[in-house]
């Protein structure tokens, strides 16, 4: 009998080993003082922002790669609320949230496509594969990393990593809050308030929030919103600092979401919009997530040995209209069973870095982690109207498991920095479909895939605290099995080379930070996820392969300029030329297509004005407009499937003392009600269409919300 090993014992036995480690207080525990950094928050000038991108406190301008940030003033003053929001303010960063509540995200042409991970998630210091989708609250920065990450981060960061910073307790009684209301019924409410329970050594952060909105999605057949949302979290952060070289962080979060699902609406063509849906009955995806972190941080003579043990639980529940026909029409509903099986994580890290400040610096670790079912994986299908016909379609169990070993190291020669790291990996994977229509019961596929990933940098400080640089960086994406399939079918491991050079850096007295970087990447056995609909298999069938090969490269760069005292001004643009060098879809090749969800152009320009009114009142105004250029949808590049250039816009006028201790703003999302879709699905149908009423809408996508209007109110004690 093969033995099972539970994710939580996992998690448990890393604590275990970790606070074993820390508990060995060598001597030299009292020799040095824990490195200060200087706060992100609290920064005055531009460009003293501080990372922790390369897993140590750095200066985005020292890093030898390219690293964008976004404060939680920029959170703040850019109205940015979820995943969508934030792509706005990236070049080459295409980031939306799925109808099944999951992330589409590509960083310069490589990443995540619907089940493919490709782009990895770092949500309180430990690895996210449950809900990347997460509401942007109580969130202290955000960092998005491009390009391979795998020395750092592993696997499914080939494209990137995307990282959440959470604010951190403090030692003394502050709190924050805010309600927002607007378009579609939306009422949001945040609080956020921090407890000192022992000064200097125990102290307490509880935030927690709501939302919900009635959806710009209607069915006016049935006379209900189609894409309803309910959406709230809790979240409780406590920071021992027993003695000055040791402290423990324990995060404990807990998130419930439910909205309409699958809320695709069916039209002729690409540039034919509707915000209605009718279905012939109401959807829902509904997902409770529950999740834990320690991170320990011990320090001794300049080192910091740090662990990190995470273990989070996702459930999940689902009803979706399939056949897509109108009410009044007999029709099929995919439904999770009761006996669906959660998502669970554990994972744990231990490294050693070392001080700072000398001509070598270095950090090395090992890391592990258990991943089950990450997928749906107990749906049926329901005939509809009654006698209800329901047979179960997707039944499976799948499991992953990764270990590895990394360092890095960094050689200062002067003004010049030689750095590398590797990192050696390994992952298993294997499902094991216990029921599938046509096929027979237990049938067990599973994948190894292995790798040595290494990540070479060069960089020369110039005379305005920038640099100048260039790297190399190998990274994968593991091999893994079908199991939304008529067999679970193996596909294998993805390769990316990257090559980057860039600089960064100030200029005219630090009232301008630049950054301009070019990269080209080469992808080997570039994993794809296609759908097809298959009534028999209940509808949308997934199927992810090896499409081929492609490579990817383009020109990116930003700035922002502090024009007077009261007004800074910011743009970023990225270009975007991604191909397909030797690939094929479904056995006719594609050698020269543009890869899907790859806008060959993203910019971004903005305003942001603060001036003093008198009686201590500040007036704040911010204004942005983003563009993207066209892309496509589908593989072949069918014309007609290519995405329409759009503007994007929005606009926030907010005023409030000077002290920040309350704040009324308005704001204005899509100012210019841009028509574009987060998801679309040519010939869904296989070209014939399941409305009566519509025989040429052949064709199914997610809509992107229109213009709407919010008033928010913000205090701070």
């Amino acid at each position: 009998m093969r033995a099972r090993i539970d994710p939580r014992a996992v998690a448990a036995g890393g604590l275990s080993l970790a606070l074993a480690l820390l508990s060995q207080g060598p001597a030299l525990a009292q020799a040095a003082q824990p490195q200060q950094a200087p706060s992100a928050q609290g920064a005055q000038t531009v460009g003293e922002l501080v990372v922790t991108a390369r897993k140590r406190s750095e200066t985005l301008t020292s890093i030898p790669e390219s690293v964008s940030a976004l404060t939680s003033a920029a959170i703040a003053a850019h109205g940015i609320e979820d995943q969508e929001d934030i792509s706005r303010q990236t070049p080459n960063l295409q980031l939306n949230t799925r109808q099944d509540l999951t992330t589409d995200v590509v960083i310069r042409g490589v990443g995540a496509y619907g089940d493919v991970l490709g782009v990895g998630f770092t949500i309180d210091d430990a690895p996210n594969f449950t809900d990347q989708s997460l509401r942007i609250e109580d969130i202290d920065r955000i960092e998005v990393l491009k390009g391979p990450q795998g020395t750092l981060y592993g696997g499914s960061a080939i494209g990137g990593e995307i990282i959440y910073h959470a604010k951190l307790p403090q030692f003394d009684w502050s709190g924050e809050g805010s309600i927002e209301g607007g378009s579609f019924s939306t009422v949001n409410a945040f609080l956020a308030q921090n407890l000192t329970l022992i000064p200097d050594k125990l102290a307490l952060r509880v935030s927690a929030y709501t939302a919900q909105n009635h959806g710009w999605i209607t069915n006016k057949e049935l006379g209900v919103d189609g894409n309803p949302s309910r959406d709230w979290g809790v979240r409780a952060m406590a920071l021992w600092t027993p003695t000055p070289s040791f402290d423990a962080l324990l995060t404990l979060r807990h998130s419930y979401i439910d909205n309409g699902a699958d809320e695709y609406t069916a039209v002729s063509s690409i540039t034919d919009f509707t915000y209605d849906n009718p279905l012939f009955e109401p959807t829902y995806n509904k997902r409770s997530t529950w999740g834990v972190v320690l991170k320990l941080d011990k320090r001794f003579g300049g080192y910091e040995l740090t662990s990190i043990s995470a273990y989070t639980k996702a459930q999940y529940a689902q009803d979706v209209d399939i056949s897509f026909t109108p009410p009044g029409v007999p029709g099929q509903i995919l439904l999770t069973l009761p006996g669906n099986r959660p998502t669970e994580v554990a994972s744990q890290e231990i490294r050693l870095t070392s001080p700072t400040g000398g001509r070598v610096d270095w950090l090395a670790g090992v890391y592990g982690d258990i991943i089950q079912n990450i997928l749906l994986n107990q749906n049926a299908v329901q005939n509809y109207p009654p006698p209800l016909d329901t047979t179960v379609v997707n039944d499976f169990d799948t499991r992953r498991t990764d270990i590895a070993a990394f360092g890095t190291a960094n050689w200062h020669i002067g003004k010049l920095t030689l750095g590398g790291g590797v990192r050696l990996t390994e992952t298993k994977a294997r499902a094991t479909i216990f029921v599938e229509a046509g096929g027979l019961p237990n049938r067990i596929g599973q994948i190894t895939s292995k790798a040595i990933l290494p990540k070479v940098t060069i960089s020369y400080a110039l005379p305005n605290d920038g640099i100048i640089y260039a790297n190399f960086a190998e990274g994968m994406e593991p091999g893994n099995v079908n199991a939304v399939s008529t067999a679970p079918i193996p596909f294998q491991a993805q390769r990316s080379y990257s090559f980057e050079v860039g600089t960064k850096g100030y200029a005219f007295d630090r009232r301008l930070e630049y950054e301009l970087a070019g990269f080209y990447v080469i992808d080997k056995k570039h994993q794809l996820e296609t759908n097809q609909f298959i009534p028999a298999e209940g509808g949308l069938v997934t199927l992810i392969s090896n499409i081929g090969d492609s490579r990817t490269y383009g020109i990116e760069g930003s700035v922002d300029f502090r024009a007077t005292r009261d007004l800074t001004l910011s743009g970023s643009f990225g270009t975007l030329s991604a191909r397909w060098t030797h690939a094929a879809a479904f056995g006719v090749p594609i050698d020269g297509n543009v890869i899907p969800n790859s806008p060959g152009f993203t910019g971004n320009l903005g305003a942001d004005y603060v001036h003093s009114i008198g009686r201590n009142l500040q007036l704040k105004l911010d204004a942005e407009t983003q563009y993207t250029s066209g892309f496509w949808w589908d593989l072949p590049n069918t014309p007609g499937y290519e995405e329409p250039a759009y503007w994007m816009g929005s606009a926030r006028a907010a005023i409030g003392p000077e002290s920040g201790r309350w704040e009324l703003s308005f704001r204005v999302a899509n100012l210019f009600d841009a028509k574009y879709w987060t998801e679309y699905f040519p010939l869904f149908f296989g070209g014939a269409s399941n409305y009566p009423g519509c025989p040429t809408c052949v064709n199914i996508g997610a809509i992107g919300a229109p213009r709407a209007f919010y008033a928010e109110l913000r205090v701070k004690w």
